[in-house]
């Protein structure tokens, strides 16, 4: 039981929860529940809430909005308030573009700089 547990332990989360049910149900029938209910409970799974197929995508939306809320602060403390020409290009970066741009802040002179590859 312990080894079977430790694999599903080891499996990725996609895969877990499904293995977890069907050895509660074979264990149900060899009246071993007990058992695996004590066992799963020392076993150490950690869920990543990020990992989940609904919650995960609204959490990465939610924290993409943020760093873009604080990148645009951070923009208009620095050169004043930003154009809808730039809003709308900064509203188009990918997360790592959002980064590099952050990056560009602290040496850039004007707002174009930014933008600079």
């Amino acid at each position: 039981m312990k080894r079977v547990l430790g694999r599903i332990a080891h499996s990725p989360p996609e895969a877990r929860d499904e293995a977890l049910v069907e050895l509660s149900l074979l264990a149900g029938l060899r009246k071993m529940g007990g058992t695996v209910k004590r066992e799963v409970s020392r076993m150490p799974i950690q869920e990543d809430i990020r990992d989940h197929d609904y919650f995960g995508p609204l959490i990465r939306q939610e924290r993409a909005e943020a760093e873009m809320a604080f990148l645009l602060h951070l923009i208009e403390t620095r050169f004043g308030p930003v154009s809808p020409k730039v809003r709308k290009r900064l509203e188009a970066l990918t997360p790592d573009q959002i980064h590099a741009v952050g990056s560009r802040l602290f040496e850039a002179h004007r707002i174009e700089d930014l933008f600079a590859r």
